[in-house]
């Protein structure tokens, strides 16, 4: 059976939904979106007497319509491109879309696996995106309110994978173009380059059956800002909102200087010359929308803080909170205040840490 035209994608998604393609792609199609009108064409064989060995060949070419590949991931509006797709998965080549206020091209498909379990999506794309744009984007967490301190725009690449049912993704930029109004150090002028890395993949080891017989699936965020600030954390993925297990926050590190590594919460190592607590306060409570509190205290822990200035007077309210030794130049014991609201903020209102 055979059959080409022109007609609404959405019919066509529930035949491909519906073929073998589903299970050769993890089902990471059975929850994706086509809207508008799109040219098709299909070649179908169904043995009547040997149904495991039907067959499928088939294009979707997109006229301008809107996709979205999971309902975690953003909308890509006005696409154009060819998806060719078989029994043994699909492929995506020469497509383009608008998001995040500028143009994304982009490839990918299925890698080859005679078990489809064990299939893996790989999305590869470069683009453009402004800040006005991100300011109003969707199913990106923090990143639209961070957003709002920004101007102009920027070029990136990107990587989204799925496999084992979960969503990977890898996103690179240098963000000249963009200019970013945060207190230092992370303020800069559109003309610099700040190189910015965000990934979360899944953790192998995770995936496999513990004493119970279950399997509970945990995947790592990274995040490296130039040299100035990174952030690793452990999620349990396995529901369907992330929940944090454990971080680590690292601000001016030396070369021989890393990450803490807590049992649980976040803890961090912070080096730097110069902090306007008064500024970044205002910031953090504007990305939390609430009012930033001294005393809001759970699942955090700092290891190491080193300071030369300090903007605003506090008290040292959160002493019996330390459990680890702190090494101060030129400062005394009031920063326990701001470095803990830092922490909480990013342990309970980005990602949700687990009870």
């Amino acid at each position: 059976m055979n059959a080409k035209g022109n007609g609404p994608l959405a019919e066509l998604h529930g035949f491909i939904v519906t073929s073998p393609v589903n299970n050769l792609t993890s089902q990471v199609l059975a929850s994706s979106k086509f809207d508008g009108l799109g040219d098709f064409k299909f070649d179908l064989a169904l043995p009547v007497a040997n149904l495991q060995n039907s067959r499928v060949n088939g294009t979707i070419n997109f006229l301008g319509n809107d996709v979205q590949i999971t309902p975690d991931t953003p909308l890509l509006s006005q696409t154009k491109g060819t998806v060719s797709f078989s029994e043994k998965g699909f492929d995506i080549k020469e497509a383009k879309a608008q998001l995040f206020g500028g143009e994304i091209r982009f490839d990918g498909g299925n890698t080859s696996s005679k078990s489809s379990a064990n299939s893996t999506v790989i999305i590869r794309g470069q683009g453009e995106a402004t800040a006005a744009a991100l300011q109003n984007a969707q199913n990106l967490s923090v990143l639209p309110n961070i957003a709002k301190y920004a101007s102009g725009g920027l070029n990136y690449t990107a990587e989204l994978r799925f496999r084992h049912g979960h969503s990977e993704l890898l996103v690179q930029s240098n963000l000249v173009g963009m200019g970013i109004d945060l207190p230092a150090p992370l303020n800069k002028s559109s003309q610099t380059a700040m190189p910015l890395s965000y990934s979360n993949t899944l953790i192998d080891k995770s995936l496999q059956a513990e004493r119970d017989g279950k399997t509970r699936a945990k995947d790592q965020v990274h995040i490296t800002l130039d040299k100035l600030v990174e952030f690793k954390f452990i999620r349990d993925v396995q529901g369907e909102t992330p929940k944090l297990i454990q971080g680590g926050v690292g601000v001016g590190l030396a070369a021989d200087e890393s990450l803490p590594e807590p049992d649980s919460g976040v803890a961090a190592n912070i080096n730097v010359d110069f902090i306007d607590a008064d500024q970044w306060g205002a910031v953090i409570a504007a990305l939390s929308g609430t009012e930033s509190k001294s005393n809001q205290v759970k699942n955090t822990e700092t290891t190491s803080v080193q300071v030369s200035s300090l903007q605003e007077d506090y008290t040292p309210a959160l002493l019996p909170y330390v459990r680890k030794p702190w090494w101060f130049k030129g400062v005394v014991l009031k920063t326990y205040c701001w470095v803990h609201r830092v922490l909480v903020q990013l342990g309970e209102r980005i990602w949700k840490p687990s009870n």
